[in-house]
């Protein structure tokens, strides 16, 4: 199973819209947090998790399905792998 982190911004979008591609995500099996050693972490604004047994083309293809669902334009990058490293991002109760 691989780890994916997809990031998307759109462009010239109001907090409404990030609100629409959100649930878009969410309803795509994508989370905006992730579980490392037993901690949910909160990642970062517009980044996405998702663990699954699909390939990458097929992610981004989901995730560009969910983007276009708020009517801007975007970009979008999916990075794969199972090692994670991070610094600050904040723990969710």
């Amino acid at each position: 199973m691989s780890w994916y982190i997809v990031r998307v911004e759109l462009h010239q979008a109001a907090q409404s819209d990030y609100d629409i591609l959100h649930a878009a995500m969410s309803g795509r099996g994508f989370s905006r947090s992730l579980s490392l050693r037993g901690k949910t972490l909160q990642l970062p604004t517009a980044e996405y998790f998702q663990q699954n047994e699909g390939a990458g083309p097929a992610v981004l293809a989901e995730a560009q399905a969910a983007a276009r669902q708020t009517g801007r334009n975007f970009a979008i990058i999916v990075t794969e792998g199972a090692n994670f490293y991070q610094s600050g991002l904040s723990g969710l109760p």
